[in-house]
């Protein structure tokens, strides 16, 4: 709940549900949600083009909508099963909005194309060393098809090993990040606090 605003989803409680780990919510997107409703993030979004990696339940698209209806928001993930959950969800939140939820698989490229957006976002998409480098070519493509797109990417920090191997991949591939450092977040959420986490912004050299 934010305000008077709630926000309603149907999830699993299974770390991995029908072969997938998106029909759950994990904590980086409860913090990264928390990070976004603070006065600088709120301006970075406003009135943007979103699109979301790996969207799982839809949680942070459907949140961010319920607080502001300018944002136009496009949920992607390659699981059908996942797709088909984001726009049930939706529709608990949303009756009469049409959900836009897309199929992208970032290991079949060369589907890739009408990728316009402002913002990109990603939570708890860096945890598989198979997908640290297909992850890493859609953000290449993403920044090619838009320039000046800002991509922020969040994640609980689980094992180091992973999250260095994701910055080095990052620097090979000559895209830069800033490690920032959230302050002044409200507390709004239930998950655990004595996680590690950590926002990354990524752009182009």
């Amino acid at each position: 709940m934010f305000g008077n605003e709630y926000v309603t989803l149907r999830e699993s409680t299974s770390l991995v549900s029908k072969g997938t780990t998106g029909l759950r919510t994990w904590p980086a997107a409860l913090y990264f949600a928390e990070f976004l409703l603070t006065e600088e993030m709120r301006n970075v979004v406003n009135d943007k083009q979103i699109l979301e990696l790996g969207s799982g339940i839809g949680f942070l698209g459907i949140f961010l909508q319920k607080i502001n209806s300018k944002i136009n928001f496009t949920f992607t993930d390659c699981n059908e099963e996942v797709l088909d959950n984001i726009k049930e969800n939706f529709k608990l939140n949303f009756s009469e909005t049409p959900c836009r939820a897309n199929k992208l698989d970032w290991e079949a490229l060369d589907k890739c194309d009408n990728l316009t957006t402002d913002i990109v976002l990603a939570t708890d998409v860096v945890y598989d060393l198979r997908i640290i480098k297909p992850l890493i070519n859609i953000l290449n493509i993403l920044l090619k098809f838009n320039e000046n797109c800002q991509i922020f990417i969040a994640s609980t920090i689980r094992n180091e090993d992973t999250s260095e191997l994701f910055k080095k991949t990052l620097d090979e591939s000559e895209l830069l990040f800033q490690l920032l450092s959230p302050a002044n977040c409200d507390e709004i959420f239930l998950y655990d606090r004595t996680a590690k986490f950590e926002i990354l912004k990524i752009y182009k050299k």
